[in-house]
């Protein structure tokens, strides 16, 4: 199937009860200089049917916010964003000299991805878990940076 990364994100929304328990972190401003944070990060992951892109977005509050699609939507920098009313585009981030941990609402359970900033532009997940521990993957995913224009806001009714 065909998405775009608007798509998504407009043609979701969620509400607080109907989603797994909050993220486990607490916001806390990134003021650190590992990662920038005037652009998106961007990976693409090889599946069985499709590659897909993950764009990530990582603010100075501590909010990170994200998308999937089927297709390399950056080309288009004029994307409407949407408003963030979708819970699961949320998390927030941690960054400790060359490691980033990040939390975040995917539609089913709340996840942990951890791994190692490989330079202001770089960075490579390489383990994930559910918040209660009890799932833990194995992870190859790089992310790189693209500036990028016109990058949506950080405020999120989700997040205080």
């Amino acid at each position: 199937m065909f998405y775009t990364l608007a798509g998504l994100l407009l043609g979701f929304t969620g509400c607080k009860e109907d989603l797994p328990d909050d993220l486990t972190f607490k916001k806390e401003p990134y003021l650190g200089q590992e990662l920038r944070v005037d652009g998106v990060y961007r990976s693409m992951v090889e599946d069985s049917e499709e590659s897909l892109y993950r764009f990530t977005f990582f603010y100075r509050n501590g909010v990170l916010r994200y998308g999937t699609s089927s297709r390399d939507s950056l080309v288009y920098q004029n994307i409407d964003w949407g408003a963030g009313n979708a819970r699961f585009i949320w998390g927030l981030f941690k960054v400790n000299d060359d490691s980033i941990v990040y939390e975040q609402w995917p539609p089913e359970d709340t996840w942990i991805y951890s791994g190692e900033i490989l330079n202001d532009t770089t960075f490579h997940i390489d383990r994930l878990q559910n918040a209660s521990g009890s799932d833990v993957r194995e992870h190859d995913e790089t992310f790189h940076f693209l500036e990028y224009g016109s990058k949506p806001d950080s405020v999120s009714r989700f997040i205080d």
